[in-house]
């Protein structure tokens, strides 16, 4: 149960076909300046058809109004999406009722027809699902979405589901114990959220959406509203806008199309049509003329700059609003490339920037340019940038461009048009409600690749041009700059900002010049090795390969993800492996080279090289391991293979991306000693450690003595030969053409002895001498909050059965504090505890618990939870609860078994520990046979008595306790 925030820049992609993305919450903002005139597409007969609508799905309308879509769809083949998608949200709220959107939401899940108080929760973990994983809601501005996630192996559960969806359509209580018990949660939900975050989006919000609804009904609403709401409120908002015409029925599943048909019918057919309250206006007008904003915030940490060119467009439904979206894509995704690359090449004093096309709220969108400028560099970044943009305006863009970016949209395309490709039924039903709320057009990935190439072949580089100067054509216009307050004296005015705009204006530009791409990685044929063995490993249905030069290669083929692959290479000893006085440095060499290139093919030439193809691998050094993680397309394994070989045979640390990233962190780490929660935490974790403690933050005397040669000195320690891998293949993958290519790239290389082993470097939590937890507190936050973290451990023998044991324990003591904590209590909104046993470097028992909650409550809400945890270690757990957390575990466990990447990293963790692959696949086994008496025998030993370190960081205002 969620509310969704509404962020200061949300950013739709917006696909061929009009199609939306979910929005995802970034800081880096962006900056637009003056654009030209521009033309318009000539619309033609056949342009102006329609778009397909998705011949994958059975759509209609009940009677009563309500709207269905089923989807027949076998990923996975066990289990159905449900939804229920409500066309209302906090927009609809009158001033009366600011934040009963979202509490209806909660009360959903507090009582309704069938399931009264939380019998409906319940009934879901009886049933072996989990509240989160199989069902969850949430609230936005437009609309009200409820999920459930079912197996199709219990008919009984699909017929209660249904009663569920009806309940929730037409069926909530609203019992008034239920809704005061709620408050509390809510009023939880709102302070957790309530940060810098919030603050600084309500303020963007107020300047983009100026004029419209939208920036007075954030939907987590007003407190004082939500803490004197009743029945009648709450059922007065329900009423008058969850009727059946503003409701829609999601299936996708496994399921038979007409049988859902069916079932939607019996369970919403009987809702007796009424009329809706009017819906309140989604209209955004544009406000003429350039509007500039500063916006301040002592807990931002980064300077980011957002320029915005307002237009007004309805969601693309004909061939020509495809056309015209994706000429724009092509042209903003050209944009992007060459900013990335004058950024790299540090030729634009920028740390990051970008562009795109986005819809804001309703039918408002924008062509938005994000920069995050240098510190005290703020004019001559957005100048670079502009110039950029002036550059494109004046000159265009170059054909190679267009070609280039045709073929990574066509490549990319083609691949998820793949009739083999799986795509999950949750994804399905995501993308079905949100053309349900927002409209558009609904097309599977065959109906976008055949409108894209219709398209693409008629779009020139004029077009390109055409659109770019268009989208910087409006007048409606506005800069924000959202800084740390201490940096408010390097934003510009608004006269300032014309001014610089018209400098550049007047500037001499050249036209933008490209090297021709790099048509190969590896343009030498290796020599290659050979596959000396190959064995069977039945634990997993898969191969082991030795090549020549000793590297270890292990393949378990998959029907999971058709077309699709995951590659693991793991090396022992990682950053455990290093002196304290190197560890710092060491943890960046990876990073840099992988942001580097090869030598003789810098960063930039590999993107562009890369562009369409769905292929990716990079190395990282880990706390115990050196790693190489990607994969992608099984079609572009080869690719993969050679990008491995470069990693050893020719990596590079580039001058350019070290000074890039001295910059970044340079400006980071000036950043965070501002930052108040962040030198807390900081110096909280060197408090609780012992004298071993070694992973402080990075500080600027840390960037003193980096230089290409010594990092690449670094990385190539670690990175002497593939010989020191076993690398772990799992997917749609043939083991013997894998192991081919493995030794055609790889097995050539020199083998090496070297290799690094973990070291266990001491690092423990400091001993507890009294009875009770040590608590460290510290203040600073400016929300109204508390945010509580305790940490605990002590050394303890590691198993395979006790991990698994421990997992359920892990889960009762969840349930228990949700119930007591949130549900009765109303003290926090979400609470987080871990439970494990630690395998390397040392073997330890590890524990950790994470909550917000109001500041007064600190004194109540601690000593609540650690006695919860010490009384599971003194009065054990039932066996109801066991049962429950074991069917939960075991419904998971299915689940996860179906994912590549479950796969993956069981199996390359168990290389890399020498551990029996049996038994670490036997975690089935233990969870159906693990006894109560076991389960109370371990929570005795790991929690009675337990004892560590509470943090606790309080707002400034108040003394911490």
């Amino acid at each position: 149960m969620m509310y969704t925030p509404e962020t200061a820049h949300p950013c739709t992609f917006l696909p061929p076909g009009g199609k939306r993305k979910a929005p995802f919450l970034f800081f880096l903002i962006a900056l637009l300046t003056l654009g030209g005139a521009c033309g318009t597409l000539k619309p033609t007969r056949q342009a102006t058809a329609p778009l397909p609508m998705s011949e994958q799905v059975l759509t209609g309308t009940l009677a009563n109004g309500l709207r269905y879509y089923i989807r027949q769809n076998p990923t996975p083949k066990d289990r159905v999406e449900l939804r229920l998608n409500v066309r209302t949200g906090s927009l609809n709220e009158t001033e009366e009722e600011r934040g009963l959107a979202h509490f209806v939401e909660h009360m959903a899940f507090n009582g309704i027809r069938h399931f009264e108080h939380n019998e409906l929760i319940a009934f879901l973990e009886e049933a072996g699902l989990t509240f989160g994983a199989h069902t969850n809601a949430y609230t936005a501005t437009d609309v009200t979405n409820y999920q459930l996630s079912i197996p199709l192996d219990r008919p009984e559960l699909l017929d209660k589901a249904f009663l569920v969806l009806g309940d929730w359509a037409d069926g909530l209580l609203f019992d008034e114990g239920e809704i005061e018990k709620e408050k509390g949660v809510i009023v939880e939900e709102w302070r957790m959220r309530d940060g810098v975050r919030k603050r600084v989006g309500d303020k963007s919000r107020a300047v983009l959406l100026s004029g419209s609804r939208y920036p007075l009904r954030d939907p987590i609403g007003l407190m004082p509203v939500v803490k004197g709401a009743n029945r009648p409120l709450l059922k007065g908002y329900y009423d008058a806008n969850y009727t059946p015409d503003r409701m829609s029925v999601v299936v996708v599943g496994n399921i038979d199309a007409t049988e859902m048909k069916e079932r939607i019918e019996k369970a919403m057919g009987g809702i007796a049509p009424r009329k809706a309250r009017a819906a309140a206006s989604k209209e955004v007008p544009l406000t003429p003329g350039l509007r500039v904003t500063t916006i301040t915030d002592p807990e931002l940490t980064a300077g980011t700059v957002a320029m915005d060119h307002f237009f007004l467009r309805k969601p693309t439904t004909t061939c020509e609003g495809f056309k015209r979206d994706l000429t724009e894509q092509l042209a903003f995704a050209a944009f992007n490339r060459r900013v990335r690359k004058k950024i790299t090449d540090r030729e634009l004093p920028l740390l990051r920037a970008f562009a795109r096309v986005t819809n804001i709220r309703g039918d408002l969108h924008t062509a938005r340019f994000m920069a995050r400028p240098v510190k005290g560099n703020v004019s001559e970044g957005l100048s670079g940038l502009y110039a950029e943009m002036e550059r494109v305006r004046r000159f265009g863009f170059l054909a190679e461009e267009l070609t280039e970016q045709k073929s990574a949209f066509k490549k990319a395309l083609t691949e998820a048009a793949r009739p083999d490709r799986r795509v999950e039924s949750s994804d399905h039903a995501a993308a079905i409600c949100e053309f349900d709320t927002y409209g558009g057009s609904l097309t599977d990935p065959n109906q976008d690749l055949a409108l894209y190439l219709k398209a693409a072949g008629t779009i020139t580089t004029a077009d390109l041009n055409q659109a770019f100067r268009r989208l910087l054509a409006p007048d409606s216009r506005s800069v924000i700059f959202t800084f740390p307050e201490k940096r408010k004296a390097e934003t510009l005015t608004k006269p300032e900002i014309m001014n610089l705009a018209a400098k550049v204006q007047r500037k001499k530009l050249s036209p933008y010049t490209l090297a021709p791409a790099i048509t190969a990685l590896v343009t030498t044929p290796p020599k290659g090795g050979d596959v000396v063995k190959a064995e069977k490993m039945p634990a997993i249905e898969g191969q082991a390969f030795t090549l020549s030069n000793g590297t270890r290669l292990v393949v378990k083929p998959t029907a999971n993800a058709p077309g699709e692959f995951l590659i693991r290479a793991t090396a022992t000893g990682g950053l455990s492996s290093v002196p304290d006085a190197d560890y710092k440095r060491v943890s960046m060499a990876a990073g840099l080279v992988n942001q580097s290139g090869f030598a003789g093919i810098p960063q930039t030439e590999l993107t562009r090289f890369l562009a369409g193809r769905d292929i990716n691998v990079s190395p990282s050094i880990g706390a115990n391991a050196t790693l190489f993680s990607g994969g992608g397309a099984t079609s572009e394994a080869e690719t993969l293979f050679q990008m491995l070989r470069l990693y050893f045979t020719a990596p590079e640390v580039s001058p350019k991306a070290l000074s890039i990233h001295k910059a970044r962190m340079t400006q980071t780490i000036n950043a965070r000693a501002h930052d108040k929660k962040f030198c807390f935490t900081a110096d909280a974790a060197e408090a609780r450690h012992n004298d071993k403690f070694r992973d402080q933050p990075l500080a600027i005397g840390d960037l003193a003595g980096l230089t290409p040669e010594v990092l690449l000195a670094d990385y190539t320690g670690f990175f002497v030969s593939p010989s020191t891998f076993t690398f772990t293949v799992v997917g749609d993958v043939n083991p013997e053409k894998i192991a081919n290519l493995a030794a055609r790239y790889l097995g050539d290389l020199p083998a090496a002895t070297n290799k690094k082993n973990k070291v266990d470097r001491g690092l423990r939590l400091k001993a507890v001498g009294g009875p009770e937890s040590i608590r460290i507190t510290g203040k600073g936050d400016l929300a109204d909050r508390a945010s509580v973290s305790a940490f605990y451990e002590f050394e303890a023998p590691f198993s395979h059965k006790q991990s698994v044991q421990i997992s359920i324990l892990r889960r009762i003591l969840s349930r228990r504090l949700r119930l007591s904590v949130r549900e009765e209590k109303g003290g926090v909104y979400s609470i987080s505890a871990k439970l494990r046993f630690q395998a390397e470097p040392a073997e330890l028992f590890k524990a950790s618990l994470s909550f917000t909650c109001d500041p007064q409550r600190v004194d109540e809400l601690i000593p609540l939870t650690e006695g919860m945890i010490r009384g599971m270690g003194t009065t054990g757990v039932t066996q109801q609860e066991m049962e429950l957390a074991v069917k939960q575990s075991l419904t998971t466990l299915a689940q996860v078994e179906k994912k590549d990447r479950y796969w993956l990293n069981t199996i390359a963790t168990t290389l890399d520990h020498g551990w029996d692959l049996d038994e670490v696949l036997s975690r089935e086994q233990v969870l159906r046979s693990t006894t109560r008496d076991e389960l109370n025998a371990l929570a005795k030993e790991a929690l009675t008595g337990i004892k560590g370190y509470i943090t606790v960081y309080t707002p400034d205002t108040r003394e911490a306790s």
